[in-house]
């Protein structure tokens, strides 16, 4: 299974990016990340059977720090990304 956040939340991993979960259970899930375990609750996640085949487009967060004012669209595979300008009502351009 694979599990992405579906919350705006200041974990170690990339928003839209699809992770393994290697172990789920309901209050916690466990996530291969790089390499390593990282241990996060299950309701701040989206879980699926099957890595996804689309792209995912995700908004800049409201408290990045030293980002550009672009939107991340990212791969299913999470090992590149591309950015996308976005225009003042949030359209993708």
């Amino acid at each position: 299974m694979w599990a992405r956040l579906r919350a705006d939340l200041n974990v170690k991993l990339r928003r839209g990016a699809w992770y393994r979960i290697t172990r789920l259970d309901p209050l916690q899930a466990v996530l291969e990340v790089g390499g390593r375990l990282l241990e996060i609750p299950s309701a701040f996640l989206q879980v699926i059977e099957r890595p996804p085949r689309r792209w995912s487009v995700v908004p800049r967060p409201g408290d990045a720090v030293r980002l550009p004012r672009v939107a991340t669209i990212a791969m299913p595979s999470a090992r590149a990304a591309v950015s996308g300008s976005r225009s003042r009502d949030g359209r993708a351009t």
